[in-house]
């Protein structure tokens, strides 16, 4: 009985959490490495389908902790720590997910094209990085694994993309290259 009360109480606590992001009705359908180039063409396909209104491609799973990296950013203190999760995701991730932005934009096609990395970031990372507005400041990867610098195009309300085990933390997207 005990463990019942227990179990419904963990219930209702998960249910009545606003988990910053929209999980529901979602399907995650993993690619193998050789399909990874006719992204494109399956979301087209997946749109055709009726009762699909989203299609985002990117590495981002709920519950999953995401890619670790060392960032560098503008005044950023030598002695600070600049380990962040990251995922790639394309210009649709933010409307799929259902996440809100708070300043700037959300990415656009141009940003998969340019030589220039583009990052969304969650209030978290904002905060950490010490910008009342870090829209358009320089953010780049620690020995530009991935290009050259950055520039952040937007800003998103902290979402739990962990475990509810954990807490929320810094947070970066970085805007997926053309195929």
């Amino acid at each position: 009985l005990t463990a019942a009360f227990t179990i419904q109480g963990q219930m209702r606590f998960i249910r009545g959490r606003d988990l910053g992001i929209a999980t529901d009705r979602l399907v995650n359908i993993p690619l193998p490495p050789a399909q990874a180039g006719r992204v494109d063409a399956l979301k087209t396909e997946l749109l055709r389908v009726p009762g699909i209104s989203f299609v985002s491609a990117s590495d981002f799973r709920p519950s999953r902790d995401g890619s670790n990296q060392t960032f560098v950013w503008e005044g950023k203190d030598p002695g600070q720590e600049g380990y962040l999760r990251w995922f790639a995701v394309d210009a649709d991730f933010v409307d799929t997910f259902g996440l809100q932005i708070s300043a700037g934009r959300n990415f656009g096609p141009a940003d998969r094209t340019t030589c220039e990395l583009h990052f969304i970031v969650n209030e978290s990372a904002a905060r950490l990085f010490g910008w009342p507005d870090p829209v358009g400041r320089s953010l780049s990867f620690e020995g530009s694994l991935l290009g050259d610098r950055g520039r952040i195009v937007g800003v998103v309300k902290d979402f739990n993309f962990r475990s509810l085990h954990h807490p929320l933390e810094p947070l970066v997207l970085l805007a997926s290259p053309a195929e």
